[in-house]
């Protein structure tokens, strides 16, 4: 028995996200609906515009909080929404200490699509 898995990697989105500027508000862009066929989401966020960070997310719609700590100080508290049904990803900061609101943005959605054969 030989396990083959054939994974296929698409950019769902692209561009520069910032939160909101009012701290805890969602700020949303537009996935196509095809995201629904992934199984694994990678998001790219960047912080200080020289610290990239990649979040890997299982495929689900809901919302993946992270602290982001930039050397030994807790510098933010980011979520990313992904809503498979209203095709549409989100960013927001509960808390940043030491940076304003569009210090920290969301680059870019990858998405796995992954077929698995048993032969």
């Amino acid at each position: 028995m030989c396990l083959l898995r054939n994974t296929n990697t698409i950019r769902l989105w692209d561009g520069t996200l910032y939160p909101s500027s009012t701290i805890g508000n969602f700020n949303y862009a537009t996935i196509p609906g095809d995201a629904s066929k992934c199984t694994v989401f990678i998001v790219h966020l960047t912080i200080a515009e020289d610290k990239i960070y990649e979040v890997i997310i299982p495929h689900f719609t809901g919302t993946v909080t992270k602290n982001i700590y930039l050397g030994a100080t807790y510098n933010a508290k980011i979520s990313i929404d992904i809503n498979l049904t209203s095709h549409r990803i989100g960013v927001k900061i509960d808390k940043i200490a030491g940076w304003t609101y569009n210090a920290v943005h969301l680059d870019c959605l990858y998405g796995i699509r992954g077929i698995t054969q048993v032969i």
